[in-house]
């Protein structure tokens, strides 16, 4: 790896001498956004999540307008990004032929496959990341932080700078891992998103009581 970004160093509120890690090569600071849905009107439904959901007030010919009237986007075309590297690519192309058998990914959505490919790589890397042992660079942080004229102070040992490395790794681990998670559920790449997606088979018709024939022969008798 390089050299680490800037480093600074101030009081807490206790008073305590900390490090802050600036953004560099190990992490960038930033904060992390979840869209709410309180307010927003409710989205219209295909007919064939209605269906699943058990929404039998639907007549046959109320289903079959709404299929017709469904817009069913082309996917003739799903190819990754130029923007995306050889890996992310790789991990695209084998999550599409795994997605093809669904028949719901189209290409409109290749920028949204996209975008999970890039957020699970910035995932992967900072995971690999805190795995390594920050704690065996803390001679080189304080060496860089003496060369930029900010030294770190004497008496912070090195588990306490391994610690805010750390701290700085999970918080960009788990930026990503909020990412990969919101568009996986758009996607979906989880469980609970594609039971939301399954299209199942018409309930069979009960089969007729084997005493039915003698009722009615009575019935009529």
């Amino acid at each position: 790896m390089g050299s680490v970004g800037e480093l600074r160093w101030g009081r807490s509120s206790e008073g305590q001498q900390r490090i802050s890690l600036v953004a560099g090569q190990y992490c960038r600071r930033g904060k992390i956004h979840e869209k709410g849905g309180g307010g927003m009107p409710t989205q219209k439904q295909p007919i064939d999540l209605l269906t699943y959901k058990g929404k039998k007030h639907l007549t046959k010919e109320e289903i079959a307008e709404r299929n017709s009237s469904e817009v069913h986007a082309p996917s003739d075309n799903i190819e990754p990004p130029k923007y995306l590297n050889a890996k992310q690519k790789a991990e695209f192309l084998r999550l599409a032929a795994e997605m093809a058998p669904l028949d719901i990914l189209s290409n409109l959505d290749t920028g949204e496959l996209a975008r999970y490919c890039v957020a699970l790589s910035l995932y992967e890397r900072y995971t690999k990341r805190m795995q390594q042992a920050p704690k065996r660079k803390a001679a080189r942080l304080r060496r860089e932080a003496k060369e930029k004229g900010e030294p770190i102070p004497e008496d912070m040992t090195d588990d306490e700078l391994a610690l805010d490395l750390e701290s700085a790794l999970a918080a960009m681990q788990n930026k990503y891992f909020v990412q990969c998670e919101t568009t996986a559920r758009a996607l979906g790449l989880n469980i609970t998103s594609r039971c939301r997606l399954i299209i199942p088979k018409a309930p069979e018709a009960p089969k007729g009581n084997r005493f039915s024939g003698f009722e009615k022969r009575e019935q009529t008798g």
